[in-house]
């Protein structure tokens, strides 16, 4: 470590920031740019159900503030360990799913790209988050029960390897953990595309002329999910309908997308909670009638 390094070292004083919505908010805009980027980088649905990397790194970068509130430099592993997968995304030939192989490397440079912003926060160690990105592959149990012990040791002997299992035991995982924290980064946050965002008051009027007492009537409690999800696909049909000169071969990527963005911006979690409130408020002899045991 040079003189000036020890000198900012010294000298910064300013805490990492409390929530990731915060952090998110705050992230110089080169690397908010690239964090967003990672919304094209699909995952193996086996692996990460969640859908695409952006999610995944903001679920993972929230279970990081939960678990380890007080230590920077996992959470800063949360937020840069896949930002690599964008550019090392492709699909497999022999499984035809997502792929990111190396990913790991790339993140690691970032860091390093971003070595300063990283250093300017209270309690953080550059060299350490490298360490945790760069592992976070190896530890997994279908890599690390194969690799030899020899290639294990130095990854075992650094002073972070308890982080490093932590990291993956506990943040790493797949799945959706999309709490309304979340949500709200990725409504203020993602670029939506302007042609969906012009064509939002079709959600909104779709949504409107819901009727209460029709639910009631017409649609059984335990197929509420089966219902919102139909309604759903409605909307998105809607939606590409009134756009002009859509060409057919890119329809169910287009689907997949707005679908994919109506989730994101809480409107399935708007129009569910619409009706298990009108399911709720139901005259009994509908209850009874249309509600199977």
């Amino acid at each position: 470590m040079n003189l000036q390094e020890s000198i900012r070292r010294i000298l910064k004083e300013e805490k990492l920031y409390a929530t990731p919505q915060q952090l998110v908010k705050n992230l110089p805009d080169e690397l908010k740019k690239l964090l967003f980027k990672q919304w094209g980088a699909k995952q193996n649905p086996e692996w990460h159900p969640e859908g695409n990397t952006l999610k995944h790194i903001l679920v993972v970068l929230k279970r990081a503030y939960h678990h380890y509130p007080d230590d920077p430099n996992m959470v800063m592993a949360a937020l840069f360990h896949d930002l690599g997968k964008m550019d090392t995304y492709s699909i497999n030939p022999k499984t035809n799913q997502p792929t990111a192989y190396g990913h790991e490397d790339k993140s690691t440079d970032y860091v390093e790209q971003f070595r300063n912003w990283i250093d300017s926060f209270d309690g953080t160690d550059v060299d350490e988050i490298k360490y945790l990105v760069k592992n976070h592959m190896k530890v997994k149990p279908r890599t690390w029960d194969q690799m030899k012990d020899k290639k294990k040791e130095p990854i075992k002997s650094h002073p972070a390897f308890d982080k490093l299992m932590g990291f993956t035991d506990k943040l790493d995982g797949g799945g959706v953990d999309l709490k309304e924290s979340i949500r709200r980064i990725l409504k203020e946050e993602i670029n939506i595309p302007t042609y969906i965002k012009r064509r939002l008051y079709v959600v909104d009027e779709y949504i409107s002329d819901l009727d209460p007492e029709d639910v009631c009537i017409h649609w059984p409690r335990d197929e509420v999910n089966e219902y919102v999800s139909g309604f759903m696909a409605e909307i998105v049909r809607e939606i590409l309908y009134d756009i002009p000169d859509v060409n057919p071969d890119e329809y169910g990527e287009m689907f997949d997308e707005i679908y994919g963005i109506l989730i994101d911006l809480g409107y399935r979690k708007k129009i569910r909670d619409f009706f298990y409130e009108s399911l709720q408020n139901c005259d009994p002899k509908h209850r009874m009638k249309f509600t199977r045991p």
